[in-house]
């Protein structure tokens, strides 16, 4: 069917543009040969008022123009089939041109003219289709949009693309500067977490410093620890008599330079008094490595004290900082 229509179209009406199935939809789609084709049948008489441009106006004005000739002919066509063939529907223009070769095949029989057609149509379908072409064309109007109304809606989109863009442009600001905070915060949260590890290092060395000034004494194996306490305590024993037995010499030696020659007798208090006896002597030397015993344990205590203190000084410290 479509190889009919396009020699119809090519050879037989010849029109200004050659055209093939493919092409109909583009073709067709602003009205200008669908009027060719009824001014070759002498059914159109404002032909030179049609236009071949693409444009809203000009669909508006053929497609406003051809609806009373195809309702003339008996062709159906409406405003939606207008609307499709106008905005390049499939098919629809095939299915148009078909109806419309068919109704002027019927014409081109029958010998009529438009002028006779006109006379020969009852009244009332006449003003029937007056009624219907002037509705027609109100709502074709609102169909096709006006150039004007075009271009407002092209400037409207123009400024919505760029109000959109001056929009994105801000959102991408806050975006950025909310990142920079966060980032600042993210900064500012990992300096003060070197600053605790740095905190926490320098109390690390400072107890390392602490216990390293404490001589750690290794503890002897326990085989050999009674063994050498034996040892030390009885060290310890030798080095008090004799520090008692030099002691009593010196003791001695006072005493003889202080008391009469080969007097055999002892002065004490202005008194002369015998000498001591070895029970008395044994007996005094007891109390008085009792009293160096007492004082040697006096000043281990107080060593102890000593560094007690100072410990307790350095933990203060160390908490403190």
């Amino acid at each position: 069917m479509s190889d009919i229509i396009c020699q119809w179209l090519n050879v037989e009406l010849r029109l200004s543009k050659v055209t093939e199935p493919y092409s109909f939809t583009r073709d067709f789609a602003n009205g200008y040969l669908i009027g060719e084709i009824l001014h070759r049948y002498e059914l159109q008489d404002d032909f030179h008022l049609f236009s071949k441009q693409s444009t809203a106006n000009a669909k508006l004005n053929n497609f406003t123009r051809i609806e009373p000739t195809l309702q003339l002919l008996g062709v159906p066509f409406d405003l939606a089939m207008a609307k499709a063939v106008m905005q390049g529907r499939q098919g629809a223009a095939t299915h148009l041109l078909y109806q419309l070769y068919i109704q002027l095949q019927k014409k081109k029989k029958s010998g009529l003219t438009a002028t006779a057609m006109e006379v020969m149509q009852p009244a009332a379908t006449a003003r029937l289709h007056r009624v219907e072409n002037s509705i027609y064309t109100e709502r074709l109007k609102t169909v096709v949009k006006r150039e004007t109304d075009l271009k407002m809606q092209k400037i409207a989109k123009h400024f919505h693309k760029r109000g959109q863009a001056m929009y994105n442009r801000s959102v991408m600001a806050e975006l950025l500067k909310e990142e920079d905070r966060l980032k600042r915060q993210e900064e500012r949260r990992l300096r003060d977490i070197e600053k605790h590890r740095q905190a926490r290092r320098k109390q690390h060395e400072i107890m390392i410093q602490i216990q390293s000034a404490i001589v750690q004494i290794p503890k002897p194996p326990h085989a050999r620890t009674s063994r050498a306490s034996d040892k030390q305590l009885q060290f310890r024993k030798k080095q008090e008599v004799e520090y008692v037995h030099h002691e009593i010499a010196q003791f001695e030696k006072k005493q003889k330079r202080t008391s009469p020659a080969g007097a055999g007798a002892f002065l004490y208090s202005g008194r002369v008094t015998q000498p001591m006896s070895t029970v008395d002597k044994e007996q005094w030397n007891k109390e008085y490595i009792e009293s160096i015993r007492q004082r040697l344990e006096e000043d281990s205590a107080a060593r102890e004290q000593r560094e007690m203190r100072r410990r307790r000084a350095l933990m203060e410290q160390l908490q403190a900082k």
